[in-house]
């Protein structure tokens, strides 16, 4: 996890993400919690693209399915809400006493923050924090700028 060893997805560790841990408590909180977050939100997805293949767009024809880039990034997507989420959560005006810690989302998103060095320290008030990965493009005539 963010240079650390990475758990084997199998399907037991996806049905199960919310009930890992460490036997020894060595991995931090902030580390597993994204590995929970990781593994729960790349579950939906694989789960909705293998339905789209099979009876939306025709599992017979490859041409129907979803590109590479195109998965990447509706999973960027996905992560990127969650770490909004995370946000704005935290925030202890609107939610009080039931406002997730700052900290543990600090701890969470550690290491994954675009250009992290160069975000300020109070980046949870802040809008467009994004995750360090860019989505691509697409190919062709009809792909969208950047």
């Amino acid at each position: 996890m963010r240079g650390g060893t990475w758990i084997k997805p199998t399907f037991g560790v996806a049905l199960g993400a919310t009930v890992i841990d460490d036997a020894e408590g060595s991995v931090s909180r902030g580390a597993t919690r994204l590995y929970r977050i990781l593994m729960v939100e790349a579950t939906h997805p694989m789960w909705e693209l293998r339905c789209q293949r099979c009876i939306a767009r025709g599992d017979d024809c490859a041409e129907k399915w979803r590109t590479a880039n195109e998965i990447r990034n509706n999973w960027l997507e996905l992560i990127n809400q969650r770490l909004t989420l995370n946000r704005l959560t935290a925030d202890r005006r609107k939610y009080g006493t039931k406002a997730m810690k700052r900290k543990m989302v600090l701890l969470t998103w550690k290491g994954t923050l675009k250009d992290e060095k160069s975000v300020p320290d109070e980046w949870i008030d802040q809008y467009g924090v994004l995750m360090g990965i860019e989505p691509t493009r697409g190919s062709g005539r009809h792909r969208v700028p950047h």
